[in-house]
């Protein structure tokens, strides 16, 4: 199945939840915030999140500076 992560059709196995997303491409998960669907997920609730096809993600990393 694909998804929209950041604007790019990628390709993920069905089942797929947002936790295992984040280690897939190893994220840091304080430093991201990420958001299904135009919803904002808090970290605790990625592990219940399954992926389905055609789902939107948009992933943050914060970074910072001075």
């Amino acid at each position: 199945m694909q998804i929209n992560f950041n604007g790019k059709q990628i390709k993920i196995n069905e089942n797929t939840s947002l936790a295992k997303l984040v280690a897939d491409f190893e994220l840091d998960i304080d430093a991201i915030a990420i958001e299904h669907n135009l919803q904002i997920i808090a970290p605790e609730q990625y592990a219940e999140i399954k992926l389905k096809d055609g789902d939107n993600l948009e992933v943050v990393e914060f970074v910072g500076g001075g």
